[in-house]
């Protein structure tokens, strides 16, 4: 089943929580998980072309979706997560891309962020997952799609600050460039921002120019 936005997520963990234990996993760990969940070989469920409307979805809005795919563009069209386009290596590349557990969606406020921009921000794991996941696809609209997304859309990933000591507490900043956001109920910060510096997947290196804000998950 396809849970969509935070509330159905939080009745998908209570309902699975109801008669099995669910134990805490990493990020880099879940990311894994979902790559070779796409991986695996299995019955795919393919939707033709002619059936990926809106109406298929129930009178669901109308979405900007790649040709021969559900999962690429604007939202997506598929019906359940098993389903994919005819173009299926793409397609689960968006798809994964889609379900980063990590994200802030546009013009929403979540982990002490608000998103202004038009575009989703993710993790940067989830999104250098989706840019080799493109490369590895290979084909002429795979590379367009990473152009696209990349180098001239340039959506701003989500990178968790890391703790540079033993010093570094959810109390004290480990610098001025930290700063809490959001405070707990005992007064102990939740969330701390710093200016960080964006990442160059072509190259895979960082450039110091491009600067945006971070948050850390206490």
């Amino acid at each position: 089943m396809l849970y969509r936005g935070e509330d159905e997520q939080i009745k998908a963990q209570n309902t699975l929580g109801s008669f099995m234990e669910l134990r805490p996993i990493s990020l880099p760990d879940m990311i894994h998980l979902m790559k070779l969940c796409g991986d695996l070989p299995r019955n795919q469920i393919q939707i033709e072309d002619g059936n990926t409307s809106s109406q298929s979805r129930g009178g669901r809005r109308s979405s900007f979706i790649l040709p021969g795919t559900l999962w690429c563009g604007v939202r997506d069209r598929a019906p359940r997560y098993e389903n994919l386009g005819p173009r299926k290596r793409l397609d689960n590349c968006c798809r994964t891309h889609d379900h980063c557990p990590l994200k802030v969606g546009s013009f929403e406020n979540r982990y002490g962020l608000t998103n202004f921009g038009f575009a989703t921000r993710s993790h940067c794991l989830c999104d250098n997952e989706f840019f080799h996941c493109l490369k590895n696809v290979g084909n002429e609209v795979a590379n367009m799609i990473a152009n696209f997304f990349f180098e001239i859309l340039r959506v701003e990933c989500l990178q968790p600050l890391e703790k540079k000591s033993h010093h570094d507490t959810l109390l004290y900043p480990v610098n001025n460039l930290y700063y809490c956001d959001a405070y707990d109920e005992v007064k102990k910060c939740r969330f701390w921002k710093k200016r960080k510096v964006s990442y160059d997947y072509k190259f895979e290196r960082s450039i110091d120019e491009t600067q945006y804000y971070d948050v850390f998950i206490a």
